[in-house]
């Protein structure tokens, strides 16, 4: 754990994981009493997380959802994010989505939608980076 010093201050630096999975950086800066006469204890920030350029969610969208939102979206993560929330987002930017990708409280997947990563059906619960390609397939019946 990496630790600076100014004078007798003290800041150390701490490299946690979330339940979700998110990796989150925090520093606790422990002042010095002889200098901060009214504190004590310890204060907490955590580092401002900064999208990187060109760090884009690729999102691969089939017929009939690509007259929707187009053949290829880029969505700008900030973080990691769970399938669910991406989800909420594309329905807020795209309204003519939901009736694909809506879903209840408890569901494990959307109403009519296929999200793949790879060779892998993801979850609503499953965790998206700003480096995956994701590929959007809605679900059809018939014969």
């Amino acid at each position: 754990m990496p630790e600076i010093l100014f004078g007798q201050e003290r800041v150390i630096n701490y490299a946690i994981t979330l339940s979700c999975g998110v990796k989150e950086e925090i520093s606790v800066f422990q002042p010095d009493r002889r200098s901060w006469p009214g504190i004590s204890g310890r204060v907490c920030f955590k580092k401002k997380p900064y999208p990187q350029k060109g760090n884009s969610l690729k999102i691969k969208a089939r017929a009939p959802l690509d007259k929707i939102m187009g053949s290829l979206k880029e969505v700008s993560l900030a973080h990691p994010a769970t399938l669910a929330d991406l989800l909420r987002f594309l329905m807020e930017e795209t309204p003519k989505l939901k009736p694909f990708a809506g879903f209840r409280p408890g569901d494990v997947q959307p109403y009519g939608l296929l999200v793949w990563r790879g060779a892998k059906l993801l979850t609503l619960t499953d965790i998206v980076n700003s480096m995956d390609e994701l590929e959007m397939i809605p679900m059809v019946a018939g014969g």
